[in-house]
């Protein structure tokens, strides 16, 4: 009962979940069937700015422009915004360890890719693929590493090779931590000192939510500092500001 409590309050979908399994047993819905049925569709790359990852309507400047953010990335690639579904069906992969809808989603980002790869035209090296780790005791305690499965998925479909080069420190995690602490941080993440560096290849860099977008900039400056010519960051959303920000 206590678990559902806490359940309820943060989480209704997950309470509903819950429930399912007590009381019917439980076999969740196709993730093709359930994208279909919410009419749910990956944004298309005009739909939103590649040097930050904001929606155009979120947006203060034009599609063209370099948009005041510092440029940590050559581009970002998202398949949508943090808002429902997306947002419900993320928090079920990293909480309710919903692995077909992970590789569904990480399906999705790998055609996002090859199209922009196609789209870019000059560049035609083969990139490597790098999740961003997360903390030892997380992965253990959640039974799933989401970002690792999504590369791997990537990996799959593209033929790219992937990489766990990178790991993340023992610490705060980034959910626990206020924005000023955020920002203030050192670098959370170091190179494992396996295999060559990257020298001058290109490199995506693979994460489930960008939301200040610290932690993918402190893993693409080890990346870079290991050699990488550029750094693409794909994720599956984007938090996006409040729309009132801007007005």
């Amino acid at each position: 009962m206590n678990r559902f409590k806490r359940l309820s309050a943060v989480d209704p979908l997950a309470l509903l979940v819950e429930a399912e399994k007590l009381l019917v047993g439980f076999e969740r819905s196709s993730p093709a069937l359930l994208t279909r049925a919410s009419g749910w569709q990956p944004d298309e790359m005009a739909d939103y700015c590649s040097c930050c990852g904001l929606g155009i309507r979120s947006h203060r400047c034009s599609r063209t422009c370099e948009c005041g953010v510092r440029r940590s990335f050559s581009k970002v690639l998202r398949l949508g915004a943090y808002a429902e579904p997306l947002s419900d069906w993320i928090c079920m992969i990293k909480f309710e360890r919903w692995y077909s809808m992970a590789e569904f989603l990480g399906a999705r980002m790998a055609h996002v890719l090859l199209d922009s790869l196609h789209g870019d035209g000059a560049d035609t090296s083969e990139p490597l693929l790098v999740p961003v780790p997360m903390p030892r005791i997380r992965m253990i305690t959640r039974g799933i590493d989401h970002t690792r499965m999504l590369a791997e998925v990537v990996e799959k479909i593209t033929g790219w090779p992937c990489r766990r080069c990178i790991r993340q420190k023992p610490g705060r995690t980034q959910a626990a931590s206020t924005a000023w602490q955020r920002s203030n941080r050192t670098n959370p993440f170091t190179w494992k000192g396996k295999g060559p560096a990257l020298k001058g290849r290109h490199v995506i860099l693979i994460d489930d939510v960008m939301t200040t977008g610290r932690t993918a900039r402190s893993a693409a400056r080890i990346l870079r500092a290991k050699g990488a010519k550029k750094v693409t960051l794909a994720v599956i959303a984007v938090t996006e500001p409040d729309e009132k920000r801007w007005n």
